[in-house]
């Protein structure tokens, strides 16, 4: 994905010590949306208790407050 060079946006990869996991309980599935180093939408325990539209949702929210 990385090699794509069309992704406009930051991509995180947890470390071998699975440190972002410890730290925003990303088992099983979490959908996390960072902005301005705080937490903009928390998505629940996945991959039943999250809505995928509520993230996309809340992520053109925060590309149009991006643009103002």
């Amino acid at each position: 994905m990385l090699a794509d060079r069309t992704v406009q946006y930051n991509v995180a990869v947890d470390s071998m010590t699975n440190s972002a996991n410890y730290q925003y309980g990303a088992f099983p599935d979490r959908v996390y949306i960072i902005r301005h180093g705080q937490v903009a939408y928390e998505g629940g325990k996945g991959p039943f208790k999250y809505s995928l539209q509520e993230a996309r949702t809340s992520l053109q929210d925060n590309i149009g407050q991006q643009k103002n």
